[in-house]
């Protein structure tokens, strides 16, 4: 059910934007788009992070208890609203612009997608670290984060030097 509402939640808002957004409003959106991207990208690296010092911890270890309650709190507070925000925030910002036609923005959808993915294996690992399993190593999220990060870099180069 989460998932559902997870994915049906930016088109909702995007919908709800083109009906209700006013002429002369696009910088600011855009503003909130970049801020929320931020939050989204900024939080899920640290959860990433996280999960190297919780692979290091003793499963059952007040540290390990420590860790998942935070990651749990940065990914509910943090890190899903500003998903929500960055794909409704964004699904607009290309309609208002006519920019769904461009290439760079059809990669760049793309790789968010792609980031999304991981979005989601990173709430799962969440509550896999919860409930006290994990199964990977710790070397495994230090690279998991590398991978995130690149995949960042490639949609904030895309957005940007709009290559194609």
């Amino acid at each position: 059910m989460r998932a559902a509402v997870g994915l049906a939640a930016p088109l909702v808002l995007a919908a709800a934007l083109v009906l209700v957004a006013a002429p002369g409003l696009y910088p600011w959106l855009k503003v909130l788009h970049v801020v929320a991207v931020i939050g989204w990208i900024g939080g899920m690296l640290a959860v990433l992070y996280l999960f190297v010092w919780h692979a290091r911890a003793g499963e059952g270890s007040p540290q390990a208890q420590l860790l998942s309650a935070l990651e749990g709190q940065i990914l509910q507070r943090i890190v899903n609203p500003a998903m929500v925000i960055t794909w409704s925030v964004g699904l607009w910002l290309a309609w208002d612009g006519a920019w769904f036609s461009s290439g760079w923005l059809q990669a760049k959808i793309a790789v968010v997608v792609v980031l999304s993915a991981v979005h989601g294996w990173v709430v799962r690992a969440a509550r896999t670290f919860a409930a006290g399993a994990d199964g990977r190593g710790a070397q495994f999220y230090v690279v998991a984060n590398l991978a995130g990060a690149l995949l960042a870099i490639t949609a904030v180069i895309l957005a940007v030097v709009k290559p194609m």
